[in-house]
């Protein structure tokens, strides 16, 4: 059965959850460091559920200059109010498994991406070795 994470507003078919009052996680979110540093900032960063932020202010990422939706979980600075994503923080590697390789693409051409089917513009790639 697939139920909505309660931090990042995706429904998913793997959470956990509780049985009386349908309170769900997806594995990420719930393995989702409470305190971090970043390299924009010299304080840690502290995870925000968003219920701070409910007078309807507008809140931007610093990182990435967008909206952050106040309704899934962000990264704050309580000290100047900053409202970063989670995967501007942490970055798009932080959720890999283990025995995915990661690979420097710097070759002369650039390898396709099975996902979105377009040449790979990043400064590296992941392969998974199990895979053909």
């Amino acid at each position: 059965e697939f139920k909505t994470c309660v931090a990042c507003d995706v429904k998913s078919p793997s959470v956990l959850s509780c049985t009386i009052c349908d309170f769900a996680l997806d594995i990420k979110c719930a393995t989702l460091p409470t305190k971090v540093r970043h390299k924009c900032d010299d304080n840690y960063l502290s995870l925000c559920l968003g219920d701070k932020y409910v007078g309807g202010e507008i809140l931007w990422c610093d990182i990435c200059e967008t909206k952050t939706d106040p309704n899934v979980w962000f990264y704050t600075n309580e000290d100047y109010g900053a409202a970063l994503h989670v995967k501007c923080v942490l970055g798009d590697l932080y959720y890999f498994k283990p025995e995915v390789e990661v690979i420097i693409n710097r070759g002369m051409t650039r390898p396709f991406c099975i996902i979105c089917k377009v040449r790979c513009i990043f400064p590296f790639y992941l392969r998974d070795p199990l895979s053909p």
